[in-house]
C-alpha cells in the first residue's frame, strides 16, 4: 500500500500542476470584467494585469511605485501594453492618493498640501504622458485601433488625467500672470500654448470647473462631443458691470483643454521634461493634429450656459424689476452667448413680459446642439426691462443692438452684421416686429389726430424724442420669427385680475425721467388720462398704442415667419387662443409660414417649435450653399 501511495504521489502532483478548471459567467459579467478598470471601477484593468503577470509583478495596487518602476525597466511585453499599463499605474497611483488624503482629511488630521498637490500633478501629468505616446507614439496609428477597448481606456486616462493636470496647475499657479508662463514645477517646464480664452479672461478667472461635475436640471438635453482633451468651464468676473457698455459676454465659457510633450519619437516624448498646455474655444476649433494624425476635440456645449442661467437671477430680477423692487434693470442689455466671430451669422433672442433668457433656455440650447447651426450661427440674448413703455424699449434695445455691432464691426461689414435673423416671443414678438418696421410718420399723425392742440409741440421736439416716434428698421436684419406675439394685443391683458396686478407695475427712474420729460415737451401739465405709460399697459387690445404699431408696415427686405400656439386642437383656428394670445392677434398676413401647434403660451419652448425654428434657420443656409465651418489646429 504505501509503495502504490508513493508510486501515485508524482502522478497527482503533475496532475494539479497542469488542471486547469472553468466557469460560466454572463455576457454583462464579461463585458464588466472585459472593460473595467481604474476609471470605471478603482481597480486596474485586465490588460495591465496580464502586462504585471507576465512579468511576475503582484500585488500591485498596494506597491504601485515598485510595479511603475519594474514594468517601465523591462522590456519583456511589447510597446502599446507596456505604456498604456504605465499609463493606467500612474493613473491608479494618483487616484489613490487622492483617496487617501481625503479619508485623511474627514478625519481632521492635518497634511502636507503643497507636497500632496505636487505629488498629484507629478503623477497626473505622467499618466497624460504615458497616454499620448501610446495614442501617438506606439508603433501603430489611431484608425487601427479603432475598434479596440483598450485605446477607448487610454483616451479616458488621457482626458482624466488632463483634467487633473489643469486643476493642479490652477491651485498651484493661481494670481500668475500668462506672462509668467513657463514656470517650473517639480522636474517639469510647463507652458503655455494658444492660450486664446485665458488670455482675454487671465485677470477675472475666477474658477475652472471640469464638466465631469455637471448635472442639470431644466436643461432637456446637454450636448457634447467625444474627442480628445479636458472638457472644461470657465468661470469670470464680468468687467462689463464696471463699464458703460450695453453688451456683455456670458460670464462662463467652454474651454477644451490638452497636453501635448515635445517630440517625434517615443523616446523624445517618455524623456522630455517639458509640458505644453492648449487651450481651445471647441465651438471653433474641432479637431488637432499631432504629427500627421488629426484627431477630433473632445467638447462641451451646453455646460457653460447651463451654468450662466443657474448662477443668474435673471428670473427674479425681472419680476421685482416689474414691481420696482430689489435688483432692478432700467435699460436693456445684449449678452453674446460665445465670444464673437466675424464670420458667423448672428442670431437675437428677445423674451416676454415678466421674463428673461431664462425664457430660451432650451430653445436656444437646442440651437447650439446642432453642429450645422453652430457652425454657422452665434446666439445674442437681449435682457430688457419689460415694464417699459414698447416705443421706449424698441428704441433702447436698438441702441444697444447697434452699439454691440458697431464696437466689434464699426463698418458693419462682418458677416456677422449682415443677414442678422430675430427671434421674439410674446411681447419680444412686437418689439422684433418694430425693430423691422418703417414707422414713417403714421405714429406722430395718429398723435397730432388725437391731440390737434400739441401738434407744433410734437414738430419741434427734441430729437433724441422724436427718434421714439419715427424710426427705420434696424439695419443688418433679413429674417424676422415671431412666437406667440401678439401684435394687436390681447383680451387677457384686459381681465379684472390683470389690471389689479398692472396698477402695482412701477418703471425705473430714469424711465419716469425720460417719459416725464417727453410728455411735458408735448403736452406740457396736461397729460392725457388714457396715455398709458407702461409696457403692460400696451398690451391691451384696447390700447391706442398698439392699434397704431399693429398698422406699421414690415420692411420689405425682412423675411417673417410665425410660430403660433393653440390650447385645444379642435375647433376653427381663427378662434383659437394659447391661453394668454389669440390666434387673431399673433397671425401676420404676408408671413413665409406659419406654423400652428397644439401649445400653450410658452410655445417656444416645445419640441415643435424649436424643430420649425431650427428649420427656418437651416434653409437660409441651404439658400446661399452654406455648409459646415470646420477647423484644425496644430498641437504642437
Amino acid at each position: 500500500m504505501k509503495t502504490l501511495c508513493a508510486l501515485l504521489l508524482p502522478i497527482l502532483l503533475l496532475s494539479g500542476c497542469a488542471s486547469v478548471t472553468v466557469s460560466n459567467i454572463n455576457s454583462q459579467e464579461y463585458l464588466v470584467q472585459r472593460r473595467g478598470d481604474v476609471i470605471s471601477q478603482g481597480r486596474l484593468s485586465d490588460p495591465t494585469n496580464t502586462v504585471l503577470t507576465a512579468l511576475g509583478l503582484s500585488d500591485c495596487e498596494n506597491r504601485v511605485q515598485y510595479c511603475i518602476n519594474s514594468v517601465g525597466d523591462s522590456s519583456v511585453t511589447d510597446n502599446e501594453s507596456k505604456i498604456s499599463a504605465l499609463a493606467e499605474m500612474w493613473l491608479f497611483k494618483a487616484m489613490r492618493a487622492q483617496k487617501d488624503a481625503q479619508v485623511l482629511k474627514d478625519a481632521g488630521e492635518i497634511q502636507d498640501e503643497q507636497k500632496l498637490n505636487a505629488e498629484l500633478l507629478n503623477d497626473y501629468i505622467q499618466t497624460a504622458k504615458y497616454s499620448y505616446a501610446y495614442l501617438f507614439f506606439s508603433g501603430r496609428k489611431i484608425s487601427d485601433r479603432a475598434l479596440e477597448d483598450r485605446q477607448t481606456q487610454v483616451k479616458d486616462y488621457y482626458n482624466f488625467a488632463v483634467q487633473n493636470v489643469i486643476e493642479q496647475l490652477y491651485r498651484a499657479t493661481k494670481g500668475k500672470a500668462l506672462t509668467d508662463f513657463p514656470v517650473r514645477e517639480g522636474k517639469w517646464n510647463i507652458y503655455i500654448k494658444n492660450p486664446e480664452q485665458l488670455s482675454e479672461h487671465a485677470e477675472t478667472v475666477k474658477e475652472l470647473i471640469p464638466d465631469t461635475v455637471l448635472s442639470f436640471k431644466g436643461l432637456k438635453n446637454q450636448y457634447s462631443a467625444d474627442g480628445l482633451g479636458a472638457r472644461m468651464v470657465l468661470s469670470t468676473d464680468d468687467p462689463a458691470k464696471e463699464k458703460d457698455q450695453p453688451w456683455r459676454l456670458m460670464p462662463y465659457s467652454s474651454v477644451t483643454a490638452m497636453i501635448s510633450f515635445p517630440g517625434k519619437s517615443l523616446n523624445q516624448i517618455l524623456t522630455a521634461d517639458d509640458v505644453v498646455v492648449s487651450t481651445y474655444d471647441p465651438s471653433f476649433v474641432q479637431s488637432v493634429k499631432i504629427g500627421k494624425t488629426v484627431v477630433p476635440l473632445s467638447a462641451n456645449f451646453s455646460g457653460a450656459y447651463g451654468l450662466w442661467l443657474a448662477n443668474s437671477d435673471f428670473a427674479s430680477n425681472a419680476l421685482s424689476t416689474i414691481f420696482g423692487h430689489g435688483n432692478i434693470i432700467d435699460k436693456p442689455t445684449v449678452y453674446l452667448m460665445r465670444p464673437y466671430h466675424k464670420d458667423l451669422r448672428t442670431i437675437i433672442l428677445i423674451h416676454g413680459l415678466a421674463s428673461s433668457p431664462e425664457a430660451w433656455v432650451n430653445t436656444a440650447n437646442e440651437i447650439m446642439g446642432d453642429q450645422l447651426l453652430r457652425d454657422n450661427y452665434q446666439i445674442w440674448q437681449v435682457y430688457y426691462p419689460t415694464n417699459v413703455p414698447l416705443l421706449i424699449n424698441r428704441q433702447e434695445i436698438a441702441e444697444a443692438i447697434n452699439k454691440t455691432i458697431e464696437h466689434f464691426d464699426p463698418s458693419r461689414t462682418n458677416p456677422a452684421s449682415k443677414n442678422i435673423t430675430l427671434i421674439g416671443h410674446s411681447m419680444g414678438g412686437i418689439l422684433i416686429r418694430l425693430l423691422v418696421s418703417d414707422s414713417g410718420n403714421t405714429i406722430i399723425d395718429a398723435l397730432e389726430q388725437k391731440y390737434p392742440q400739441a401738434s407744433d409741440k410734437i414738430n419741434q421736439m427734441d430729437p433724441k424724442f422724436k427718434s421714439i416716434l419715427r424710426f427705420k428698421p434696424l439695419q443688418g436684419v433679413t429674417t424676422a420669427i415671431f412666437l406667440a406675439a401678439p401684435h394687436q394685443g390681447t383680451p387677457y391683458a384686459d381681465a379684472s385680475w390683470a389690471r389689479y396686478l398692472a396698477s402695482f407695475v412701477k418703471l425705473p427712474l430714469s424711465i419716469v425721467n425720460k417719459l416725464g420729460e417727453m410728455t411735458l415737451m408735448i403736452f406740457g401739465q396736461d397729460v392725457p388720462r388714457e396715455i398709458n405709460m407702461t409696457g403692460v399697459d400696451n398690451l391691451s387690445a384696447k390700447d391706442p398704442t398698439i392699434r397704431v404699431l399693429a398698422k406699421l408696415p414690415i420692411s420689405r427686405n425682412v423675411t417673417y415667419c410665425s410660430i403660433i400656439g393653440r390650447e385645444n386642437a379642435e375647433g376653427p383656428l381663427e378662434e383659437s387662443s394659447d391661453g394668454i394670445v389669440p390666434y387673431w392677434s399673433s397671425h401676420l398676413e404676408g408671413a413665409a409660414s406659419e406654423k400652428v401647434i397644439v401649445s400653450g403660451h410658452s410655445v417656444q419652448e416645445t419640441p415643435e417649435a424649436i424643430i420649425e425654428l431650427r428649420k427656418i434657420l437651416k434653409n437660409q443656409l441651404v439658400d446661399q450653399n452654406i455648409s459646415h465651418r470646420t477647423k484644425a489646429v496644430k498641437a504642437n
